[in-house]
């Protein structure tokens, strides 16, 4: 909700840029992560300062890094999504936040950060695309995925096919899905240019 919320208030600053004779507009990307962190609290009554220490520190980092690589606005971990559509399902949140809508979200495939021993699996929230994208990416979601989940096994021809027909899809549309052109160019169905 928070990503969104921060998206929602970037367009609005932009409209406010462009209509001010601007022509700098602002683009942010949001990577979310959600793990167990041990907190720590250095220094005396001078000098006091905080570290985080885990192995899962840097995900959330990675993952903003990789919103331009991918040309997407918000990416999340399993772990955060799972996290929050448990949350939502309990009726967790006060109610104030912005609105999440987890069906504006699609399984994009696993990447290998450096220094991770595990792969970890990655969300794509586009709840904040354009209107035109936004409902391409609804629409070809049971197959974009199925076309991941295929990479994932090495079925790579029907995998391809697949990504194939998402790719046509968005072009009757005169859109450009950056995930699916990205797809299409590497054939490894684990994303290890996220380790650079």
């Amino acid at each position: 909700a928070c990503g969104v919320a921060m998206h929602t208030a970037t367009a609005q600053l932009n409209v406010d840029i462009v209509s001010a004779g601007g022509a700098q507009v602002i683009d942010i990307g949001v990577g979310i992560h959600h793990a167990a962190v041990s907190v720590g609290f250095l220094g005396d009554s001078g000098r006091v300062t905080c570290t985080l220490v885990s192995s899962q520190v840097n995900i959330a980092s990675r993952l903003t890094g990789l919103t331009k690589h991918y040309g997407v606005t918000i990416l999340v971990s399993d772990a955060a999504f799972k996290h929050v559509t448990q949350q939502a399902s309990r009726g967790g949140g006060d109610g104030d936040e912005e609105e999440f809508d987890a069906t504006c979200c699609r399984r994009i495939g696993y990447i290998c950060p450096k220094g991770a021993t595990k792969l970890v699996g990655i969300v794509e929230v586009f709840q904040t695309d354009d209107l035109l994208l936004k409902e391409h990416k609804m629409r070809t979601k049971a197959k974009f995925e199925k076309a991941v989940r295929l990479r994932s096994k090495g079925q790579m021809p029907a995998a391809r096919r697949l990504l194939e027909e998402v790719q046509a899809t968005a072009a009757e549309w005169r859109l450009v899905d950056a995930v699916v052109e990205l797809k299409l160019c590497h054939e490894n169905p684990i994303e290890e240019f996220a380790a650079k």
